[in-house]
């Protein structure tokens, strides 16, 4: 990545002279941080930056699991647990996905921290679409799930009726599906099936919770905010992209075409255990517990499903 960095720093025109497999706003962020710093970019200078993007993702993660738990116990855990899980990333100094990581945890924290008032209705939608734009232009499978997931949030609590209902309905259906339309090539190999099982069964309870809330908060000015920044921010990447000699057809075969070929050229086997899905199964434990539990506060819910997720990972990486 450092190669393809000072390649585009240099002399621009990435994707028609300079090879990457990520999205340009990757590429003008770290030019333009470097920049701003007067630095070159060299291994040793590389991480130094990187070393900053990962304290700081380790900071905002902390941060979110602080506003839910109102832990500092939990707050220093889940710090110093982000560093030691994500040292390896180290090992290749500002590779993409230290910033996604980052842009990721700071969409956690402002996820966290919403409270449904309508400035902050207004905020976050318009951060979501923000945030949205510049991880689709980094990697596009990472950008569409987050997409996905924030028109989850606008449905959920959007108003009971016309298009929003119906919205709703087709959301959870596709959502629980998305990974069978994602990986069916790949399906009849068990590693991806356990993988697609893990999934569907770790989403399930999380959209039946989605779906019991009872407030309605969201409606059409916040679709409208966000997708608004969405397209406003892909429309300044793209132009500043294009002004360093980028052509749009290389743009698209670049952002687009590539990546959704990737799965042909380059895949490699997850060695799941024989328990991961039924640890994925958890969480529909936690989800009945909150029914049955009525007067447990959805966000309390919701902070139950953390040693069950950290179980799903530990298992199905062990």
């Amino acid at each position: 990545m450092l190669f393809s960095l000072k390649n585009y720093r240099e002399n621009g025109c990435l994707y028609d002279k300079v090879y990457s497999q990520y999205g340009p706003f990757y590429f003008l962020f770290i030019t333009g941080l470097t920049e701003a710093l007067h630095v070159e970019i060299t291994h040793d200078n590389a991480r130094w930056i990187y070393m900053g993007i990962w304290l700081m993702t380790a900071f905002f993660s902390s941060q979110t699991v602080y506003i839910l738990t109102r832990s500092n116990v939990w707050r220093i855990i889940c710090f110093i647990g982000h560093l030691l899980y994500t040292h390896i990333t180290m090992i290749d100094p500002l590779h993409p996905g230290g910033t996604i990581a980052l842009l990721l945890s700071i969409t956690a924290f402002i996820a966290a921290r919403f409270n449904g008032n309508p400035r902050q209705r207004t905020f976050f939608a318009a951060m979501m679409g923000i945030i949205s734009a510049c991880i689709l232009l980094t990697k596009i499978n990472v950008g569409m799930f987050l997409i996905i997931t924030v028109a989850l949030w606008l449905v959920a609590l959007g108003p009971d009726a016309g298009l929003f209902r119906l919205a709703r309905y087709l959301s959870y259906p596709a959502l629980f599906l998305l990974p069978y339309l994602l990986m069916f090539k790949m399906l009849n190999r068990l590693e991806y099936l356990i993988l697609a099982l893990m999934y569907s069964f770790s989403v399930l309870p999380v959209l039946l919770l989605a779906n019991s809330r009872r407030e309605k908060i969201t409606g059409w000015r916040e679709v409208r905010i966000y997708l608004s920044c969405l397209l406003i921010t892909m429309a300044i990447i793209i132009m500043l992209i294009c002004r360093t000699g980028t052509t749009l057809s290389s743009l698209w075969q670049g952002v687009v075409v590539k990546p959704l070929n990737q799965p042909d050229a380059y895949w490699f086997c997850i060695d799941w255990r024989w328990w991961s899905v039924a640890a994925a199964i958890g969480g529909l434990f936690v989800y009945g517990f909150y029914r049955i539990n009525v007067n447990v506060p959805i966000i309390s819910a919701a902070v139950i499903f953390w040693p069950i997720s950290a179980v799903k990972i530990l298992l199905g990486s062990s």
